[in-house]
Order: C-alpha cells, then structure tokens, then sequence
C-alpha cells in the first residue's frame, strides 16, 4: 500500500493569492470541491508535477516530490500520478485501446492486451478499436479512467471527472466511481464545483466544513476575505452517523439516504 499524498502549495492566481495544503489516504477518496477560479485543478496540477507552485511542498509517504525551499523537484513522469482531464484528453485518432496502451513500457502485443484488459474491467472491451469521437460520453470517461490506470499509478488525480457526463449516465458512473476509488487503495483527489456531488460521489449524508482550516482548504483573496474550499472525506461522517454541529463546523449540506 501507498502512503499519504500531501499537497502544500502558495502561489499568486488571478484574482488572489492561492495558500492551500490537504492530505489524500490511500483508500479514503477526498473531494475538493469549491467554485470555478478558486484553485481546485491548480492544486492537481501542483500534485502530479505539471505546475510548479512559488512555495510548496508534494510528498508521498517519505518520498518527496516537491520542496521549494529545499530545491527537490521530482518530474511528473517520474511521480505516476493518474490523472483524468475534465475533457479527459483522449487522443481523437487513435482507438480506445491504444489510447489506453500509449505510454505503456513493452512490446505491442502485450501493451495491446494489458490495455484489452482494463477496458474489459470498465466494460468498454467492445469499443477497443474506436475513435474516442465516436463513443459515448460515459464510455469515453471509462477508457480515460483506463488510461489513468493503466501505467500502475502511486496516486490518482480526477478533474471534474463527471462534468462531461449527460445526467442520465452520471449518477451510474459516479456510483461505479466511488466504487473504484474505494477499491483502488490509492490516495486520490476528486475536483468538483458541486458540493452536492462531493457528497454523493463519497457517499455522505452530512457534509461539514470549518472555517479554520481543519477540513477545509484556506484560500486567501487578501486583507478582507477567505474563501474556503471543502475538503470532504469519509472520515468526516459516514453514512447513516448523525452528529450534532461542533464547535467551528458548519453545515454545508444535509443528504437524506
């Protein structure tokens, strides 16, 4: 099993100053979600090494990743992060399954049925040999989660995965989602703009954040305001507790089962 995934990262965005750090277990799903411009996708891309932060630290376990102020930076191919694009970023010429295979180390033949095999475990085997432009949105997310996974990741980065997805296939695709993650043992970090989803996504009745930072990322917008984006995890509340506003919690949304 992995270790923790720990982002710590300040830098200036476009309206304000990004001073945010979470914490991914393997196993236990953690959702970042807040509006659009507050810095989700920032911090994913700061994780998986294609964005360098002005101040920052990224570890995972013991190992690190990304120290600025001890000038360590590992690069992105070399941390196997899996990431999943809002659009997923499939490559529109060539086939799912190649798709899936590209960047595997091997010969063709096995990389072919390594990738075979993850689209069969997603149930997308029937569209191995089809352009992403001519497959569902659904299927398109699966073959992106496939190719995700497919290089063995240590970490898995999910960027408005169900965005793309018409209503009708996102609450089946969330549900095996949720699934996956759960399964996976993998630290992983889920982006959404909706705190509905975030609890729906982890399976939460009741969803909390805190205004001083303990479950919750603190994003600066200067002398006069904080933004908070809630990080929600199944350590907070499972499903079916009930408990009662702490001191500095505040309720965020309330989901009947």
């Amino acid at each position: 099993m992995t270790g923790d995934l720990t982002v710590d990262a300040e830098m200036p965005l476009r309206s304000f100053r990004l001073q945010a750090g979470l914490t991914a277990r393997p196993g236990e799903p953690l959702a970042l979600a807040g509006p659009s411009g507050a810095g989700k996708t920032t911090l994913l891309r700061v994780a998986a090494g294609l964005l360098r932060p002005e101040r920052g630290r990224v570890a995972l376990g013991e190992e690190v990743w990304l120290d600025t102020s001890a000038g360590i930076e590992v690069a992105a191919e070399r941390r196997r992060c899996g990431f999943v694009f809002q659009d997923y970023a499939l490559f529109p010429r060539l086939s799912a399954w190649r798709n899936v295979a590209y960047g595997m180390p091997g010969p063709r033949r096995a990389r072919r049925a390594a990738a075979l095999a993850l689209l069969e475990r997603f149930g997308v085997a029937d569209v191995a040999g089809v352009r992403p432009g001519a497959i569902s949105g659904g299927q398109r997310q699966r073959v992106a989660l496939a190719r995700a996974l497919a290089a063995q990741p240590r970490a898995l980065l999910l960027d408005e995965p169900l965005t793309a997805l018409d209503p009708s296939t996102r609450r089946h695709a969330r549900a095996e989602l949720r699934a996956l993650l759960v399964e996976l043992e993998l630290p992983a970090i889920v982006v959404t703009h909706s705190f509905d989803e975030a609890a729906l996504l982890l399976d939460l009745r009741d969803v909390y954040w805190t205004r001083e930072g303990l479950l919750s990322v603190q994003l600066s917008l200067g002398a006069t305001a904080i933004l908070s984006i809630a990080i929600l995890t199944q350590r907070m509340l499972r499903r079916g507790e009930r408990r009662q506003e702490a001191e500095g919690l505040i309720p965020v949304v309330s989901l009947q089962a």
